[in-house]
């Protein structure tokens, strides 16, 4: 009887470790790659979570984002109150055109000075920016799912500019080249660019200075781009001006303002952050609908990231926010502009901005950027020469 007791307690003590064994071998197999292949883990979820808490902890210690901004003067207000009141960071913006916010980040590069967190210029400028090495990659600081998944994006890619990861293209819109004062000119009247060159079109249109950055050097050299030729454009632009007396601005505010008012009531090359003030103003312009091809940009929706930011932690706060859904939101809002995030809606956006189904693009890429100098120079000589 002794023995037989002995004998059951060893074999309850042999079920019990056969059962751990085979409660271990079952946890082992649960968290095997293919099993958390199909179902994440807590780990891999909360990863993100972590490194996002992290972020922002760090981010309330360095209390405030500065940016450089290409945007109309109101954009300032709606994302730094949104920003502010979402995670009680200050946020000082700059805003000024792409052409000066390049000349001022490049200038204070190459001086040692490093006070701008967040490089949001456009597209031209961005990417001139990076040829200075002043940017660092992107794609590492984005830490939220909803900016890191490609489907949120146009064409179901991250909507990098550029092949290096360093350019992000957040707007997406159709880019306007020819505005007219409607109280003065009907619709229909311009069709095609080559019809600003008759005669009753003669000292009334205003251009933007297509030898700088800017809007009408990049829809100058999409126009290239669609006659095949640069000749043929900068013969154009010779036309406009000596021929048709158009006048020259340099503050991209004053042109459309000219237009709105009547002075000059064509704009040729007009840009985005004008255009879109004056419209939610109730300027009585419109676009003009042209027989050739269109194009659709980021216009000044683009961003860069300076490696050397002064408060690193807050800008990757602002980075992934602005990218969300959240803070596309407010931009398309604010800028009056079409967000690269099929999520948000064009609300708020005027229609002549939206792209258009019925309608063939230019899509701006970097490598139109790379090309662009030589246009640019080429054009440069051909202007000198006029007197």
């Amino acid at each position: 009887m002794k023995y037989i007791k002995v004998f059951g307690v060893l074999w309850l003590l042999v079920g019990i470790l056969i059962l751990s064994q085979t409660r271990t071998a079952l946890s082992a197999v649960s968290q095997s790659p293919a099993s958390a292949a199909k179902t994440p883990s807590a780990a891999v979820q909360g990863g993100w979570e972590k490194r996002w808490e992290e972020t922002l902890a760090a981010a309330k210690k360095e209390g405030e984002v500065e940016i450089y901004l290409n945007a109309p003067t109101d954009t300032r207000i709606a994302l730094a109150d949104a920003f502010s009141k979402k995670f009680g960071l200050k946020l000082n913006v700059m805003i000024a055109s792409g052409r000066d916010l390049e000349a001022k980040i490049i200038s204070e590069h190459r001086s040692g000075i490093n006070q701008v967190d967040v490089f949001m210029p456009g597209a031209t400028s961005t990417v001139n920016a990076k040829k200075q090495g002043i940017l660092a990659p992107i794609e590492p600081m984005l830490i939220l799912p909803e900016v890191r998944d490609p489907k949120a994006w146009f064409n179901g890619k991250l909507p990098f500019f550029d092949k290096d990861g360093m350019v992000v293209a957040y707007l997406l819109l159709r880019n306007p080249d020819i505005f007219y004062n409607t109280d003065l000119i009907k619709e229909g009247e311009i069709t095609s660019y080559l019809d600003l060159l008759q005669p009753q079109w003669k000292g009334k249109m205003v251009m933007y200075n297509p030898a700088v950055s800017g809007a009408a050097l990049s829809g100058s050299y999409f126009l290239a781009l669609e006659w095949g030729s640069n000749e043929k454009v900068y013969d154009y632009i010779v036309s406009l001006i000596k021929q048709q007396e158009t006048i020259i601005a340099q503050d991209m505010r004053q042109q459309v303002e000219w237009t709105a008012r009547g002075k000059y009531p064509v704009s040729l090359w007009p840009q985005l952050p004008a255009t879109s003030q004056f419209l939610k103003a109730g300027a009585h312009i419109a676009a003009a609908s042209l027989k050739e091809k269109g194009r659709a940009t980021s216009s000044n929706g683009a961003l860069g990231m300076p490696a050397k930011a002064p408060h690193p932690n807050a800008a990757i706060v602002f980075l992934n926010w602005f990218l969300s859904h959240e803070g596309q939101t407010v931009a398309v809002k604010a800028i009056g502009a079409g967000s690269a995030r099929v999520d948000v809606p064009p609300e708020g956006v005027h229609p002549m901005y939206v792209p258009r189904a019925s309608e063939k693009y230019h899509f701006e890429i970097e490598e139109n950027i790379r090309q662009r100098p030589q246009y640019q120079e080429g054009l440069k000589k051909v202007l000198s020469q006029i007197k």
